[in-house]
């Protein structure tokens, strides 16, 4: 591994940071080291747009730089594109660029806009354009799935960042706070409900979803007790399959229509709940970040990858014979999914919730989180 040392220490520093919801929140701890490290340092965030809204309520940005993505597919309006997040990041006048994305692309804009110091990952044809990178780890001629929390944390050591914490972390700012009250005030949710949210839904793609019927009888397991209010979550155009449970469920569950819940008002919500049931998405993290107990059901994707260790997660899964393949649409029977059963799912949140003395310290915590 070849080690940055930098003539003078960075005063702006621009951070290309994950495409992906559960990404941007993995990668926190690495970015929380760096504003540490760098306290004085103007730190820009460069990113997709909404993605920002996963970072709001901290501290570790100074300003926030959205990609110009356009929707058309032709190459000279990609080519376009591209050449005008080149001159966003020259204007920023930026000397230290440090990559958590993995694209060729993500490089040359650095290379090209001139920014001194670019660390990353050397893949994907990409070493020439960095100052310093470390390799992928290998496993029989392939990257080895290393955890993404671990994979981030990698590149601080190249710049002499070690320890750094394996807990993600989030924050929630005030009028996403107000905005969710708001939300639960129309449901006729109090504070004194106990909140159990499901999140069938995942941008990836329909293979990483469990099945909506598995959702609902789960919901109605909770909904018996008049003490649960179960909510269903659901992002843009997923408002047909949380539809599709409420419809399902026997009991009354409680779902958001007016419009679609913006991410940062979605970590409040994720945060007040006793129990969070998910599929591997987005709002998983939130959970994880803010140690509300959640209960991931696992699909196509190698749970190494975003393997954490926390003990208010217990992942569900059934391996069969094609996976895990990676797959955004499952081109089989969606086995991985099917396989596991709604009594696999509450046999897992009842371990979860009554095993641990810490866990059910931690309800009593963020029940009163608005």
């Amino acid at each position: 591994m070849k080690y940055l040392t930098f003539k003078k220490t960075p005063k702006r520093i621009i951070i290309r940071c994950p495409n992906w919801i559960g990404d941007a929140v993995m990668a926190t701890p690495i970015i929380d080291k760096i504003r540490n490290a760098f306290p004085k340092a103007h730190i820009s965030a460069m990113l997709k747009k909404n993605t920002d809204l996963v970072y709001s309520g901290a501290s570790w940005f100074d300003s926030f730089l959205y990609l110009d993505k356009t929707k058309r597919k032709t190459k000279k309006s990609k080519i376009v594109s591209f050449f005008n997040n080149v001159e966003i990041i020259r204007k920023g006048s930026f000397d230290f660029a440090v990559l958590l994305t993995n694209s060729f692309e993500s490089a040359f804009m650095m290379y090209l806009a001139g920014v001194p110091y670019r660390i990353g990952y050397k893949r994907d044809c990409r070493s020439l354009f960095l100052t310093a990178g470390i390799k992928p780890k290998k496993e029989n001629g392939r990257i080895a799935p290393v955890p993404m929390i671990d994979y981030y944390n990698e590149i601080g050591r190249i710049i002499g960042l070690n320890d750094i914490s394996r807990k993600t972390k989030l924050f929630v700012s005030e009028d996403d706070k107000h905005e969710a009250l708001y939300i639960l005030n129309d449901l006729g949710i109090s504070k004194t409900d106990t909140l159990i949210a499901l999140n069938p839904c995942a941008a990836y793609g329909s293979a990483k979803c469990w099945l909506p019927e598995y959702y609902a009888q789960v919901g109605d397991y909770f909904a018996e007790n008049p003490k649960n209010k179960v909510i269903v979550l659901f992002g843009p155009g997923e408002q047909k399959i949380a539809g599709k449970i409420k419809s399902l469920m026997k009991n009354k569950c409680f779902l958001y229509t007016d419009k679609i819940i913006p991410l940062g008002v979605l970590k409040v919500l994720i945060k007040r709940c006793f129990l969070l049931i998910t599929n591997d998405s987005g709002p998983r993290h939130f959970g994880l970040a803010f140690s509300v107990p959640t209960v991931t059901v696992m699909g196509p994707i190698d749970s190494n990858l975003t393997s954490n260790e926390f003990e208010n997660e217990v992942i569900v899964k059934k391996i069969p014979v094609c996976g895990p393949c990676r797959l955004r649409v499952c081109k089989y029977n969606h086995q991985c999914m099917k396989s596991v059963k709604p009594e696999y799912v509450l046999s897992a949140a009842d371990k979860l919730l009554n095993n641990s003395k810490k866990i059910r310290d931690n309800i009593d915590e963020t029940k009163s989180a608005i």
